[in-house]
C-alpha cells in the first residue's frame, strides 16, 4: 500500500491519502449515478460544476511555481521545472477557455462567421468543429493515458527523476486514471470530462503541495 499511499516529494504524509479517497470517491459516486439516472445532459448540471475545476487547477498549478525556491535539491533545474509546470498550467486554462466557449455561455453573444457555418454546436471554441471523430479521440485519450501512467508507474527508469516524480500522476490517482480510460468508451461523455477535471484539479493539488512543503531530505 506504501507504492499508492506514501510520496516521498512531501513532507505532508496524508495527502495521497486524501487524493485517493476523494478521487475514488467521485469516481464511483459519478458511475452510481450514471446507473441510477442514465446519461447526464449535455452542457447540464454536472458540466457546469466540474468546468471550474480546470480554472482552478491551471491557477494552483501558477501558484505553485513561486514555491520553487524552496526545494534544496540539487537534481533540478528551477527554470526548466517552472517551465514544465506553467505549460500544464496553460494547457489546463485553454481546456476551460474551450469549455466554457471563451464566455458565450457565460455572457451569451451570438457565434459569428465560421463558428456559426462550422461549428457543430454554433459556439466559439475550436473543439467542437470536431464532435464527429470524438468517438475515436476519447477512447484514445484515456486508454493511452492510462496504458503510459502505468508503464511509467510499475515499470520506471533506474534513475527516478525529480521531474518524473513531481510531474507524473502520483499512484493514489490510479482508480480515477483507470475509471477516465474505461468512461472514455462512450466518446464525447460528460462522465469522462466531469472526471478529467477532477484528476485535473487533484493533480494540481499534489503538485502545489509538494513544492510548498517539500521533503529536502
Amino acid at each position: 500500500m506504501d507504492f499508492f499511499l506514501k510520496d516521498n516529494l512531501c513532507t505532508k504524509k496524508k495527502l495521497p491519502i486524501y487524493l485517493f479517497l476523494i478521487g475514488t470517491i467521485s469516481s464511483l459516486v459519478l458511475h452510481l449515478l450514471l446507473l441510477a439516472l442514465g446519461k447526464p445532459p449535455h452542457e447540464g448540471i454536472l458540466e457546469t460544476y466540474s468546468t471550474p475545476l480546470f480554472l482552478f487547477a491551471g491557477l494552483i498549478l501558477f501558484i505553485s511555481t513561486f514555491s520553487i525556491s524552496k526545494l534544496e535539491s540539487p537534481l533540478y533545474r528551477p527554470k526548466i521545472l517552472r517551465l514544465y509546470i506553467v505549460l500544464i498550467s496553460l494547457t489546463l486554462l485553454y481546456i476551460f477557455g474551450e469549455e466554457i466557449s471563451w464566455g458565450q455561455r457565460i455572457f451569451g453573444w451570438e457565434s459569428f462567421g465560421t463558428f456559426e457555418d462550422l461549428n457543430f454546436q454554433n459556439e466559439t471554441n475550436i473543439h467542437n468543429f470536431f464532435n464527429p471523430i470524438f468517438k475515436y479521440i476519447y477512447p484514445t485519450i484515456g486508454i493511452s493515458g492510462f496504458i503510459i501512467t502505468f508503464l511509467l508507474w510499475f515499470f520506471p527508469k533506474k534513475s527516478n527523476s525529480f521531474y518524473s516524480q513531481l510531474l507524473i500522476p502520483h499512484p493514489c490517482l490510479f482508480y480515477i486514471v483507470f475509471i477516465l480510460a474505461a468512461s472514455s468508451f462512450k466518446g464525447q461523455s460528460e462522465i469522462f470530462e466531469a472526471l478529467l477535471a477532477i484528476f485535473a484539479f487533484l493533480y494540481s493539488i499534489r503538485v502545489f503541495m509538494c513544492l510548498k512543503f517539500p521533503n529536502n531530505n
